[in-house]
């Protein structure tokens, strides 16, 4: 290949990842095949260009390693697969007993811990860039919105609290703060269109994100169990009443309420005009968002304690049966289901073709799936066992669990933000 010729393919290359973070899989094909050319200043340029690229093509050099024959093409792309293991760790971070997962916004992971301190941690190395004390526990994730953090202070001096903290996303100087009545039965918040939605025991309140300011309160028939989705002007939550019920966003009016048989822990994810629950009582159910009318249900084997997650017209979920299921969101179809070792409890995240699912059984292990056929890619797996849904941003995939949190290489472009938890986890959790 003639010099310019390499410097062609090689500013395409950039240009192709910077516009859209996947390279033109011809280029890499190509720059692959140059690997075994008899010219050594070829080999040198397609290795330079490959790691320019970067972890996304790791994919391809993996599956082009399985075929290799030439000796100098193997040693070249195994180096490279070692610079990027997909589904091995990238780094870890000691953070002490973490109870909420975190959240990822602007190349920044916000998290805290039982010791009653509030972390900001730098995506790619996992230092610390600020670290603020709470002067309690916080048992739920935090949420992240136009520069500003949200905690919830679950207990404080040993006593039931419910603070509702609003930092500075920078630097974590405390701007303002909620409180309602004292108590540590909440879910994680949630933010959209500039409001706050905040769950308290049997209260659902609705506040002004950049001041605090309560717009509106609804008081619930029992205790609400599940982060509120919003999206199409209504906000839905699950409770104790064995009920999801809508509300509108604006004025926290009463809509509708579907009863699904069983404490509804889940609470529903959004798409396309329709919410999706899943029951405590191994069943599925698909409803129309504006009447609450319902569409279809489908009964599994397993129990499930988290939303689905709702992609390119699936839906996935799992049960304590260790079953990943599948189903089709128009018809509730059973497409295909994975099994794996252990209760999966945790919420399952899609991003593309690629779907991951976290389960317990001594250990905690993840799995990285096809989205499309089911079929597993990869799994990592812990020393310790934890309950955490898979957060995504970039190319990197955080787990939140027990003494530590870990950041593993997912190998695949991922959402920019992951900014909250709950709601439907194959739109990056912020459900708008």
């Amino acid at each position: 290949m003639r010099p310019m010729a390499i410097v062609a393919m090689l500013i395409l290359a950039i240009r192709v990842c910077s516009a859209e973070k996947v390279p033109d899989a011809e280029v890499v094909k190509a720059a692959i095949a140059d690997l075994s050319s008899e010219d050594f200043a070829e080999r040198e340029s397609a290795t330079n260009l490959l790691l320019k690229m970067g972890e996304v093509v790791a994919a391809p050099v993996k599956a082009a390693l399985d075929k290799a024959e030439d000796p100098e093409a193997k040693h070249r792309l195994t180096a490279l697969i070692a610079k990027w293991p997909v589904g091995g760790l990238a780094w870890d971070f000691e953070a002490g007993y973490v109870f909420g997962l975190p959240v990822v916004d602007g190349g920044r992971v916000y998290v805290g811990n039982k010791d009653m301190n509030f972390f900001c941690l730098e995506l790619e190395s996992g230092k610390v860039l600020w670290k603020t004390p709470i002067e309690g526990m916080m048992f739920h994730s935090p949420a992240v919105a136009d520069g500003r953090v949200y905690i919830i202070r679950t207990r404080k001096n040993g006593s039931p609290d419910g603070t509702l903290l609003c930092l500075d996303a920078k630097n974590g100087a405390q701007l303002w703060t909620f409180h309602s009545e004292d108590s540590q039965t909440f879910t994680p918040p949630m933010v959209s269109g500039g409001k706050l939605f905040l769950v308290n025991d049997d209260m659902l309140f609705c506040l002004d994100a950049a001041s605090g300011k309560k717009i509106w309160e609804y008081q619930a028939p029992k205790t609400i169990l599940s982060a509120p989705s919003i999206s199409d002007g209504c906000v839905l939550v699950g409770g104790l009443d064995m009920s999801v019920h809508c509300l509108s966003v604006e004025t926290g009016k009463h809509i509708w309420e579907f009863q699904i048989g069983d404490s509804a822990y889940a609470g529903a994810s959004i798409a396309k005009g329709r919410a999706y629950a899943c029951g405590n009582n191994k069943k599925v159910f698909c409803v129309d968002l504006k009447t609450g009318a319902k569409i279809w249900e489908y009964e599994g084997e397993g129990r499930t304690s988290s939303p689905p997650a709702i992609s390119a017209g699936r839906v996935y979920y799992g049960g304590d049966d260790g079953a990943v299921t599948c189903l089709n969101s128009d018809t509730g179809e059973k497409i295909w289901v994975f099994n794996a070792l252990g209760m999966v409890n945790a919420q399952i995240s899609v991003c593309g073709t690629r779907l991951y699912a976290v389960s317990i059984y001594n250990q905690m292990s993840t799995y990285c799936l096809n989205a499309e056929d089911g079929k597993l890619i990869w799994t990592y797996s812990t020393k310790e066992a934890g309950y955490a849904t898979p957060v995504l941003a970039g190319q990197r995939l955080l787990l939140g669990y027990h003494s530590k949190f870990q950041c593993i290489r997912t190998g695949m472009p991922g959402p920019d933000a992951w900014p909250m938890t709950g709601g439907n986890a194959a739109r990056t959790g912020n459900n708008d």
